[in-house]
């Protein structure tokens, strides 16, 4: 259901269709909870992989042009920035 765009009354007419036999809304709505926190640990973990990624590639980068040479400081100005922004995105989806 998470990003799906179904409620839990679709997911009720889809299990009827199948003959399979239904599910009460809010122990649907508890086990979305569930998942959810599971699917936002894997986001976090994500993007600190891709976040990391990027920096090393940009150090990397910035070895061979000398052009561009993030700070410290900008970095962890980045992944903060990231992280309010996943707060906020998670607080909607709860």
């Amino acid at each position: 259901m998470l990003h799906a765009g179904i409620g839990e009354s679709h997911v009720s007419n889809l299990l009827s269709a199948l003959n399979v036999p239904g599910i009460h809304q809010k122990s649907l709505k508890t086990r979305e909870r569930e998942a959810g926190k599971g699917l936002e640990a894997l986001t976090e973990k994500s993007v600190s992989d891709a976040l990391v990624l990027e920096i090393s590639k940009t150090q990397e980068r910035s070895v061979y042009t000398s052009s561009f040479a993030p700070s410290m400081k900008m970095i962890v100005l980045i992944y903060c920035c990231l992280v309010v922004a996943m707060n906020k995105f998670s607080n909607k989806i709860n």
